[in-house]
C-alpha cells in the first residue's frame, strides 16, 4: 500500500475555516487573500470555494489578533 502524503482531518473547507476563525466566510476569504497565504495554505477548490490547511488557518487567526 501507497503511503498517504496527507490527511484530509487537517484540510478545511471555507465554511468550517470560518468557524474554527470566528469570522462570517466573506470576512475571512479577504484577511486570507491579503495576508497572501501559501499555495500549501489556502487554495481554490470551485468558483466560490477555498480549502485551508491547519497552518492557513492559525495565520488568519493571528492576523485578526489571535482569538478564536
Amino acid at each position: 500500500m501507497k503511503k498517504e502524503k496527507g490527511d484530509v482531518r487537517h484540510v478545511f473547507v471555507t465554511a468550517e475555516a470560518a468557524v474554527q476563525v470566528g469570522l462570517n466566510a466573506a470576512y475571512m476569504l479577504r484577511l486570507a487573500k491579503q495576508l497572501e497565504l501559501s499555495e500549501a495554505e489556502m487554495r481554490q477548490a470551485g468558483p466560490r470555494h477555498f480549502l485551508f490547511s491547519t497552518g492557513g488557518i492559525e495565520k488568519i487567526i493571528a492576523a485578526k489578533g489571535g482569538n478564536r
